[in-house]
């Protein structure tokens, strides 16, 4: 079922024609412009229109206004045309840049306009497209975009502003349209509450999943390791070990405890992958006997990248758990996936090394600054609370051998801060000075730390 409110057909917005193959919608923005003073009491004026929202951009560029049109899209193959557009030139404009924000003198900020900066001077207009499509992903079966309609442009060089009186897209499409209209987000046609499933579907690249027939345990680790699967966990598990049948069957899945990339359009797992698995049968008798077990290896939430590149190590933690997940299944006449042998070395005398290198790493997930958000911090130093002791236990240290460490302190504090670092007493490093906000380097209303 999808869940969405009908909403009215936007006034300035009006389908011209439509069919299975492309779309073509016009647009006639009605402008609403503002006038407003810079801190020397210059006049510039905002150019805006009716429901337009804004692109972000540092203090000093041009305020980039756009429409947001939603769009149900047949697939990811479309072309744009801006069919025609009529527009006036408005000489001698003193356009608003995006402005810096001030703090009041009670509380709050407020906007210090400006003139647009030189540096923009050097492209013919801003925004240099009057069109694009954006923000392209599934959203509950469908495949949704945003069409992105830019009707005001500035010229630098001319001194002048751009103002579509009217404009004109065609979106093509590669894919015949057999469901949901192209526009039915645009004519208030929106699906609702007790609907059936949506008349078109995003065709799913992964198979059926594996858990949909036989018997399947779940199995929950919070530390990346290797696992072991006897005859004593199976007994835990209420597991019979004659049930299994051959030893040889018994399959893992699962996709370790890292979280999925947040580009829709990234790689990611096919549904759930098997994991690679030793099975020790000591007697070769293809039974898991009391002796036998299997062997696999698990990743956590919380672990260790390797950067080629630069040939570093670099943690990872995720941000929506702190449990990986995997299933374990057996019986039938398949075979597991069994891990890759590789052959010893003939050697006499291997290679011992006096010591290696180890890692250790400490990120608590403790504070949210906004209440909101994947941006959380650890502990909290202030007035009441300025010290803080961190115990690890890293066996074998070899205290002789130099220690890299990397920390990362964040501020929120209109007066000068410091921090310090000690380890068994002794200072590491020179003192983290973090010094006061300087929120006139806000951009946009945003908060700060």
């Amino acid at each position: 079922m999808v869940v969405g409110l009908r909403a009215q057909t936007a006034p300035d917005l009006r389908v011209i024609s439509e069919n299975s193959t492309s779309l073509v919608v016009e647009f006639t923005p009605k402008y609403v412009h503002q006038a407003v003073r810079s801190s020397d009491g210059k006049k510039y004026t905002r150019y805006g229109f009716i429901g337009a929202a804004t692109e972000s951009g540092p203090a000093g560029s041009p305020i980039v206004s756009y429409k947001p049109v939603l769009v149900n899209l047949p697939s990811r193959q479309y072309s744009l045309t801006l069919v025609s557009q009529d527009f006036d030139d408005v000489p001698n404009a003193d356009p608003a840049a995006m402005p810096t924000w001030l703090a009041n003198a009670g509380f709050g900020l407020s906007p210090a306009y400006g003139a647009i900066e030189v540096r923009y001077a050097t492209v013919d207009r801003l925004p240099r497209q009057t069109i694009a499509m954006t923000e392209v992903g599934e959203s509950r079966g469908y495949l949704l975009g945003t069409l992105r309609l830019y009707p005001i442009q500035f010229s630098l060089s001319r001194n002048e502003v751009r103002l579509a009186r009217r404009m004109v897209v065609r979106i093509d499409f590669a894919r015949p349209n057999r469901g949901m209209p192209a526009s039915a987000f645009i004519q208030g046609q929106s699906p609702v509450g007790g609907s059936a499933e949506p008349d078109v579907t995003i065709a799913k690249a992964a198979d059926d999943s594996p858990l949909a027939t036989g018997d399947w345990y779940r199995m929950e680790l919070k530390e990346s390791g290797i696992y072991k699967i006897d005859a004593d966990f199976l007994t835990k598990a209420g597991i019979s070990a004659s049930a299994i049948g051959n030893i040889n069957s018994i399959r893992i899945f699962g996709n370790g405890g890292e979280e999925l990339p947040e580009n829709p359009l990234a790689a990611r797992p096919d549904g759930l992958e098997e994991v690679t698995r030793l099975v020790v049968d000591k007697n070769g008798n293809g039974t898991f006997d009391t002796d036998d077990f299997v062997l696999f290896y698990g990743k956590s939430p919380r672990g260790w990248k390797y950067r080629p590149s630069d040939r570093t190590w670099n943690h990872y933690i995720n941000h929506y758990t702190e449990t990986a997940v995997y299933f374990l299944t057996y019986g039938g006449n398949g075979r597991g996936r069994a891990m890759a042998a590789l052959p010893s070395t003939t050697l006499s005398g291997g290679y011992a090394p006096a010591d290696f290198k180890s890692k250790l790493f400490v990120e608590n997930e403790l504070d949210n600054p906004v209440k909101s958000g994947r941006q959380w911090l650890g502990e909290v130093f202030d007035i009441t609370r300025n010290v803080n002791v961190y115990t690890n236990a890293l066996p074998g240290h070899v205290s002789t051998k130099p220690t890299l460490y990397q920390f990362l302190f964040c501020s929120r504090s209109s007066s000068i801060d410091t921090f310090r670092v000690q380890e068994n007493s002794e200072y590491i490093g020179p003192p983290v000075v973090m010094y006061d906000i300087d929120v006139s380097s806000i951009v946009d209303r945003r908060y700060y730390v």
